[in-house]
C-alpha cells in the first residue's frame, strides 16, 4: 500500500479528475489523500453545474496543515490533475516542494488537462502558460496528443508524435490518444531513451474522464512493482475494460463501481511493442 495526494477537480455525480482517480487508487489498495481544485455539482458537459474552484490560498492551506502534521513524510507519491486557475499551480508546486522536502523518494505525476484535439484548449485563461512549471517538476507526466504540442510548442503536422516525447520532459511519459489503426486506442511511452507502443480495442462514444482514470492507474500500477512500461499497459488494458463496460451500459460517465473488477484484473489486452 502506498500513501497518495491527489490534487484535482471533483464532481459531486460522475466519474472525473479525483472523483475517477481517487476510486481507482483505493480499488488498487492505496491510501489516498484527495484535495480538489475546484467542485462541482456534475461535469460541464451536461450543462452548467453548481460549485466552483477553492481558491489557491485554501489549497495551499490544507497542504500546510498535512505538512505541519508531519504527514507528508509518510506520503509516497503526489498526482495533480485539472487546475481551474493559473494561481493554482502554485499551491501544486508548494506541495511538490513540501512533499519532496519530507520525502525526497516520493514521485509526482502531473497529469497536464489543458484540451483535446476535439475541443482544443479549454483550460482556464493563465492555465497553460502556468502547466510548463508543474511538468518540469514531475517524475510522471501522461498528457494527450493536444497537450504535448502546446507543452513542446511543436505542431502535431510538424513533428511526429516520438519527436514531440523526445522533446518533452520528464524522463518517463505517456502520450494518450497516439495514432492507432481504425478501431484502436494508441498511447506511447517513453522511459528515458525508450520509446514503446500500447494498443487497445477503442469503445465509443468514450465517457468523460477516461484520461483521469488512466493516469491514476499508471501511478497506482507503478507504486505495486515499479514498472513504468507495465503500469502502464496495465493501466491501458484496465481502462479499455471500464470503457467498454461503460459503453456497454449505455452510460456517459465510467461505471467504475459495476465495473471495478477490472481495475485489477482487466480482460482487455493491451499490446505492447518497443519502438526503439
Amino acid at each position: 500500500m502506498a500513501r497518495i495526494l491527489s490534487i484535482s477537480s471533483q464532481v459531486v455525480y460522475g466519474a472525473v479528475g479525483n472523483s475517477a482517480g481517487v476510486f481507482a487508487l483505493q480499488r488498487l489498495g492505496h491510501e489516498v489523500w484527495p484535495v480538489p481544485t475546484t467542485l462541482l455539482s456534475h461535469h460541464p458537459g451536461y450543462g452548467a453545474p453548481a460549485g466552483g474552484p477553492l481558491s489557491a490560498e485554501e489549497i495551499f492551506a490544507l497542504i500546510r496543515s498535512l505538512d505541519e502534521k508531519g504527514w507528508l513524510g509518510h506520503c509516497d507519491a503526489m498526482a495533480s490533475g485539472y487546475l481551474a486557475a493559473p494561481d493554482q499551480a502554485e499551491a501544486v508546486l508548494e506541495a511538490h516542494d513540501r512533499l519532496k522536502r519530507a520525502n525526497p523518494q516520493a514521485l509526482y505525476l502531473c497529469d497536464p488537462v489543458l484540451g483535446d484535439e476535439e475541443t482544443g484548449l479549454y483550460a482556464a485563461p493563465g492555465v497553460a502558460d502556468a502547466m510548463p512549471a508543474l511538468v518540469a517538476r514531475a517524475d510522471i507526466a501522461t498528457p494527450n496528443l493536444f497537450e504535448l504540442a502546446l507543452l513542446t510548442g511543436r505542431a502535431p503536422g510538424k513533428a511526429t508524435p516520438e519527436e514531440m516525447l523526445r522533446d518533452a520532459a520528464p524522463a518517463r511519459l505517456c502520450l494518450t490518444s497516439a495514432p492507432a489503426p481504425t478501431g484502436r486506442i494508441g498511447i506511447l511511452i517513453r522511459e528515458g531513451e525508450r520509446i514503446h507502443a500500447v494498443e487497445t480495442l477503442r469503445f465509443e462514444p468514450a465517457p468523460k474522464g477516461t484520461g483521469d482514470l488512466f493516469s491514476a492507474l499508471v501511478l497506482g500500477r507503478l507504486l505495486h512493482h515499479g514498472e513504468f512500461v507495465e503500469a502502464a499497459r496495465e493501466a491501458a488494458a484496465s481502462t479499455a475494460a471500464i470503457v467498454r463496460e461503460s459503453v456497454t451500459r449505455e452510460r456517459t460517465d465510467l461505471v467504475l463501481a459495476e465495473a471495478q473488477q477490472f481495475i485489477a484484473r482487466p480482460d482487455e489486452e493491451a499490446r505492447l511493442t518497443s519502438l526503439r
